[in-house]
């Protein structure tokens, strides 16, 4: 009878240490494909922001005559530019858009179906600052513009959201 016990108790430690190890290999594995998606998440923020960058700093550039600014808000801004350096001034805008109950970022530099993009966000807030720092609205007035991504991705076992990445520069365009 003790042997009997003593299989018994084997089989049940045993058991108890295979899913102990189960459990700490799946654990393993979640974390690892959470880490990559944020990793991926960063990667994709970077571009955008790249892309931001070079608009950004571009702001004005061979406006000759006119707002260089067209609109503002906090939401979106709309602005005149020579972007691919040929001697025209083309229209880029950033807004923030809500399709299917979802916020994303659209840009639309110039004319045409290829001159426009969507990219998923939690949210966006632009900010125009004057020559004295104060905050504006006032489109002539403006010589500065912050600009804030924040993302929010789902968890790998979406079962939770998790801050994917944010992101916020000032730009201090020369043609301003």
């Amino acid at each position: 009878m003790g042997n009997i016990l003593d299989i018994a108790g084997s089989y049940v430690i045993g058991g108890i240490v295979l899913i102990a190890l189960t459990v700490l290999l799946l654990s393993f594995g979640s974390e690892a494909q959470e880490v990559k998606l944020t990793e991926i998440t960063q990667r994709s923020l970077y571009d955008v922001g790249s892309i931001i960058e070079y608009d950004f700093n571009k702001l004005g550039y061979r406006v000759e005559s006119g707002d260089k600014i067209t609109s503002f808000a906090s939401d979106g801004i709309t602005f005149l530019a020579d972007l691919d350096n040929n001697g025209t001034a083309e229209t880029i805008t950033y807004s923030l858009i809500e399709s299917d109950n979802k916020k994303y970022l659209k840009r639309i530099a110039g004319t045409g179906s290829n001159n426009e993009w969507t990219y998923p966000v939690k949210g966006i807030t632009l900010t125009g600052y004057d020559s004295t720092g104060t905050s504006t609205v006032n489109t002539n007035k403006i010589k500065s513009v912050a600009f804030e991504i924040e993302l929010e991705t789902d968890s790998f076992n979406s079962s939770y959201k998790v801050q994917g990445a944010a992101w916020k520069k000032q730009f201090y365009p020369k043609n301003l």
